[in-house]
């Protein structure tokens, strides 16, 4: 009884956050970018924290995302993968087409800045590109999930490559640049109420198929905290000579060792997944996100 009240509790939470931020932060996100205000790197982590704080989920992180321009490229498990990454500091998701049209998310994205890409026309390919490299110029995190569609968390499907290109297309419009940090991300959800969730238990996390969101989103709020361990390996160069789907597979094979090890409870180092990916063997007043085992480059 008493996880059903917290729920539905916490639900109520949701629902009013999410008006606040439809009605009141994100028209003031649109402003705050429109004219350079400082509160526009806040507001999307606050409100990112605040969805994490409702759900439950605790997000660690390890390492940190590289300087200047980057594609930060993680698995993709479930759409807690976004308010996870976005503690961390604002971000621009690339999102399908769809997202676009929805009523309140759609909206929210919107705000924050999200490009939206037809994964259905291989035409828009080069015009979302070129999207995806004005927003790397613009010193923002870019984030790929590269697998296109959300797994079951217990594995990493196939990267496509399509989009690793806008790396090149970001060179090409600026000279200046010599390349582009493409920086391979692992997502692993680890622990439930501080014991590790096993194979099975990554199934009530993962939001794949043909779920619904109400009923994966009421498992949330009534289960225990979960612990999602996000790892930052070390950037890959993107030059204008280098072929993308090279620097996707070598993502893909960083990704893959990372996240495995981080399932088994094997926090990886940077020289270890480092080696892998080259293919031979790294004021709020809110619960802030974890940090732990912060190694520079």
């Amino acid at each position: 009884m008493e996880r059903i009240v917290a729920g539905v509790f916490r639900l109520a939470l949701l629902v009013v956050v999410l008006v606040n931020a439809v009605a009141i932060l994100a028209p003031l996100q649109l402003l705050a970018q429109r004219f350079g205000w400082p509160i526009a790197r806040r507001i999307p982590v606050l409100f990112c924290r605040s969805l994490c704080w409702i759900v439950n989920l605790r997000p660690h992180f390890v390492g940190s995302p590289a300087s200047g321009p980057r594609l930060l490229v993680p698995n993709h498990v479930s759409w807690l993968d976004i308010p996870a990454m976005g503690c961390y500091e604002p971000v621009c998701f690339i999102a399908k087409r769809e997202v676009g049209t929805w009523p309140i998310l759609g909206r929210l994205a919107k705000s924050q800045g999200a490009i939206f890409i037809d994964r259905t026309r291989r035409r828009g390919i080069p015009a979302s590109n070129r999207s995806i490299a004005l927003a790397l110029l613009e010193r923002r995190s870019v984030i790929l999930f590269a697998e296109g569609t959300t797994g079951d968390g217990n594995r990493i499907m196939r990267f496509m490559t399509s989009h690793f290109e806008a790396a090149k297309v970001a060179l090409q419009l600026d000279a200046s640049l010599d390349d582009i940090a493409v920086q391979p991300v692992s997502i692993a959800y680890t622990r439930s109420s501080g014991m590790p969730l096993g194979r099975h238990g990554r199934h009530r996390i993962a939001w794949y198929g043909d779920m619904t969101l109400l009923p994966h989103l009421w498992g949330m709020v009534t289960g225990g905290p979960i612990d999602c361990d996000i790892q930052f390996d070390r950037a890959i160069a993107v030059s204008r000579s280098s072929d993308r789907k090279r620097v996707g597979a070598q993502a893909e094979r960083a990704v893959r060792t990372i996240t495995g090890l981080a399932l088994l409870g094997r926090p990886a180092r940077r020289a270890e997944t480092a080696a892998a990916s080259a293919g031979t063997t790294d004021a709020t007043g809110l619960p802030q996100a974890v940090l732990i085992g912060v190694e520079t480059a």
